[in-house]
């Protein structure tokens, strides 16, 4: 018994010796490797530097948004197709599942509706924005 017991003392160890090894070895230096350069942190900088309106920014949350929605989708449709394994004849769980699924669908939809809607209302006020400008531009240049 105690010949067995020294076996499960030495493969513990043996495992644990090579489990934690890596950590002793990784903390002891670079090796010869270079570090990466280190970054300015002495300032503070802009994340949102691309965004140079207020129809740049509606975008970006829109972007945001619908790339967020399409990931709770994905995992709704997932659901409600477990729903439907789960509901295996029942027809109220079977209707709970459809009504998932059905809502899941139209919510999805309306995720692809307000970027195309998005989409539609900034080409109708840059449509809107050249044609006061050109109208401007009219009106202010000397007839001659």
């Amino acid at each position: 018994m105690s010949r067995f017991k020294n076996h499960k003392i030495f493969i513990a160890l043996f495992v644990g010796f090579f489990l934690f090894a890596p950590m002793f070895l990784f903390a002891a230096g670079t090796g010869g490797v270079t570090p990466p350069p280190k970054k300015n942190l002495t300032g503070i900088t802009n994340p949102l530097k691309d965004i140079d309106s207020v129809s740049d920014l509606l975008f970006a949350a829109v972007d945001i948004v619908t790339q967020l929605g399409f990931y709770i989708a994905v995992i709704f449709i997932i659901y409600s197709g477990f729903l439907f394994v789960k509901a295996r004849g029942d027809t109220k769980a079977l209707e709970d599942a459809k009504n998932a699924f059905l809502w899941t669908i139209i919510g999805t939809a309306i995720l692809l509706g307000a970027r195309l809607l998005a989409e539609v209302i900034e080409g109708t006020i840059d449509q809107l924005e050249d044609g006061s400008r050109a109208q401007t531009v009219e009106m202010t240049t000397p007839h001659v």
